[in-house]
């Protein structure tokens, strides 16, 4: 976000499936936790990439395989845009 004026920070939200170990999910993605994420827009070859504090993570259905999931996280620094 550091390219547009007045604007330097980010929120991720997800849904995602995560294989069969809630145990796993819940370690990789815990609260507190800094995650790298590259956002493709499309099928283009444009990303946004910066770094996440996760700050909440909440298991849709923990019975079902794979675990479907969903996830918070706030930047924190500088977000590259694309060109």
């Amino acid at each position: 976000m550091a390219r547009i004026a007045g604007v330097n920070s980010a929120e991720l939200t997800f849904k995602a499936f995560w294989g069969s170990a809630t145990a796993e999910l819940t370690t990789a993605f815990a609260i507190g936790t800094v995650v790298a994420a590259t956002l493709t827009i499309g099928n283009s070859s444009e990303t946004f990439i910066g770094n996440f504090l996760i700050t909440s993570v909440e298991v849709t259905n923990n019975c079902k395989t794979p675990v479907e999931f969903s996830c918070t996280g706030e930047s924190t620094g500088a977000i590259t845009m694309p060109a």
